[in-house]
């Protein structure tokens, strides 16, 4: 497959069984974006557009800046593509694990109203006493900011529904609840089994002293049912992957594992 043959406004016909909100995907000489008419851009932040190397073959091979491979084919009028299911690597195949798409090229009359990129917004900030300078996010519809919590500063997430300017006390309240729980001792209590016996390399396994000097609190997402949703870095112990607590609205743990 050749480089010409790549560029155009290729419509989404199917992800297999991944839903999304993608309807196109845009590709130019040096650049391609995923058209997702939900999704709000925002100033001085990255995207949608991305940089990428193409290698003509059959199949060809796509190497998107932000790290994501592809193997690329066109059968007929139809432009396959095939994501490898590690991070950073080619699929072997296109029998291989991973999301396979496929596109049909969209009709010039629509193909030139997404010709473009879409317009970038201001983030709408907002302060508040006890929280600092908030950022809204559309996307994620919760309001943002980093803060103190346990004694350091980490992100905060305040999700909403409907109306966005709301009162915080509720959520000030429940920030001050859970300071007083130790995640990092209740990832070790829930966690320092699996560890051992699934995760550790090493001969020796280690305790729980040990797993909770490893592990920190990154951000705290406080849900609109009153419940929340910590995460902590995982201090390498679990190749790089979050762990996650889930506290109810009665401040009980519902959940604990990694992501």
């Amino acid at each position: 497959m050749k480089k010409e043959d790549f560029i155009g406004v290729w419509k989404l016909v199917s992800y297999g069984n991944i839903v999304t909100s993608q309807t196109h995907l845009v590709v130019k000489e040096n650049m391609l974006w995923e058209v997702d008419p939900d999704r709000v851009y925002y100033e001085n932040k990255k995207g949608p557009e991305v940089g990428y190397i193409f290698e003509e073959g059959t199949p060809a091979k796509l190497s998107r800046h932000d790290g994501f491979k592809y193997l690329v084919e066109k059968r007929g009028e139809r432009l396959f593509m095939k994501l490898g299911s590690s991070y950073g690597k080619f699929p072997e195949s296109f029998a291989d694990h991973g999301m396979l798409g496929e596109f049909v090229l969209e009709e010039s009359s629509i193909a030139k109203t997404l010709e473009n990129l879409p317009e970038k917004v201001a983030v709408e900030e907002l302060r508040v006493r006890g929280l600092g300078t908030l950022k809204f996010d559309n996307n994620l519809d919760w309001w943002a900011t980093r803060a103190k919590f346990q004694g350091k500063q980490v992100k905060i997430c305040i999700s909403i529904e409907g109306d966005k300017f709301i009162s915080f006390d509720k959520s000030k309240q429940t920030l001050k609840e859970l300071e007083a729980l130790h995640f990092e001792q209740i990832a070790a209590d829930r966690l320092l089994k699996l560890y051992n016996e699934t995760w550790n390399e090493s001969k020796k396994s280690i305790s729980s002293e040990d797993f909770v000097k490893k592990v920190s609190v990154k951000s705290v997402t406080l849900e609109t049912d009153g419940g929340a949703a910590i995460y902590l870095k995982d201090g390498k112990l679990f190749l790089g992957h979050s762990i996650e607590i889930f506290i109810d609205s009665n401040l009980e743990i519902s959940y604990v594992g990694i992501v």
